[in-house]
């Protein structure tokens, strides 16, 4: 599904998928750093070429986690490797910029799409729960 910016998406579930630009890279970067909560992330969006698109996963994905200093790894073995419930996996969304995957929502973005001290353009994306009953 292709997203344009802002935008909300409703997800299986009751879930929903938010996306915005941000116009303030250093209050972003204050933000991603005190966030604890793996539903939000702040983008370093200045090489996103291609549109971004939610999708599931396809056989033969790879994933450069932050973290790993750009490398690739097979998106099934991050998946593992995070102990992502294997029920889950088939339907989990991932956020795409063409086929690149550029965040896995709840576990981590990708390596090359970090904020650094030199990010100028950001968006912000996030996935909330839906609410619970009575509340």
């Amino acid at each position: 599904m292709q997203l344009s910016v802002p935008s909300q998406v409703e997800l299986a579930g009751g879930w929903k998928f938010n996306c915005e630009s941000w116009g303030m890279p250093v209050l972003a970067r204050e933000q991603a750093e005190r966030n604890e909560d793996p539903f939000q992330v702040w983008l370093d969006v200045k090489n996103l070429s291609k549109p971004l698109k939610l999708r599931v996963r396809h056989q033969g994905d790879q994933f450069a986690p932050f973290g790993l200093d750009g490398h690739l790894q097979k998106l099934s073995d991050f998946l593992v490797n995070v102990k992502m419930p294997q029920r889950a996996r088939e339907n989990w969304p991932l956020l795409c910029a063409g086929d690149e995957i550029i965040w896995v929502p709840g576990y981590r973005p990708a390596h090359a799409y970090r904020l650094t001290e030199t990010t100028k353009n950001v968006m912000y994306f996030s996935i909330s729960r839906p609410r619970e009953k009575g509340n």
